[in-house]
């Protein structure tokens, strides 16, 4: 454009000399190529520069985070044009990490209430929000490892209480302190009154 230009104002340049020399013709001829110069620079414009420009302020709006303004240019078969068409990739991948983002915050969250719920002892807190298919097999495990530990201290509290239910009864008296009682002591004696006395003399 700056080449157009310095090639405009020489022609410019060379009908004003020839219009105070008095040559009309040459004059008229030097204005009129001008003109096609200027018409043809604006074209060349059009064509060339403001796509150029055009799409390097787009990629610049793509790296600030603008992926909501449409890109255009799209038909183009030079380097413009296949500027544009990779600006898709770029939005599509920029598109999908800020949605791994929100999912990753969701899952983090979920998990981080459910891990306070198990410190503070409570073994209820089984996650119920859907996760993304991505994450599904996470909360499936964490479910199941919440059911297992539930399982296990109920079984160690079952094994607990049979415990100590066997240990508050009474142990069960001796043989030997079973009979050591009057009624004991009566039936010896009436085994010894029922024994043959022994003889005294010849």
């Amino acid at each position: 454009m700056i080449a157009f230009g310095t090639l405009i104002g020489a022609i410019i340049l060379l009908g004003m000399i020839a219009a105070i020399r008095g040559d009309w013709v040459m004059a008229g001829a030097t204005a009129l190529v001008a003109v096609v110069c200027a018409l043809l620079a604006r074209a060349f414009r059009e064509a060339i520069c403001t796509p150029y420009v055009s799409t390097v302020v787009r990629m610049e709006q793509l790296a600030a985070g603008d992926l909501a303004t449409p890109f255009t240019y799209t038909e183009y078969q030079d380097c413009v044009g296949r500027m544009t068409r990779a600006m898709f990739t770029f939005r599509d991948t920029a598109v999908q990490q800020q949605q791994n983002a929100v999912e990753q915050a969701e899952v983090v969250s979920a998990l981080r209430l459910g891990l306070a719920q198990l410190k503070e002892g409570d073994l209820t807190g089984d996650i119920t929000i859907e996760f993304p298919d991505s994450y599904a097999e996470l909360k499936t495990n964490f479910n199941e490892a919440l059911a297992s530990l539930r399982e296990l201290i109920g079984s160690v509290a079952e094994g607990a209480a049979t415990k100590w239910t066997s240990a508050s009864r009474p142990p069960p008296r001796p043989r030997a302190a079973r009979s050591s009682g009057p009624m004991a002591r009566s039936q010896q004696s009436r085994a010894v009154a029922k024994s043959p006395m022994k003889r005294s003399g010849p």
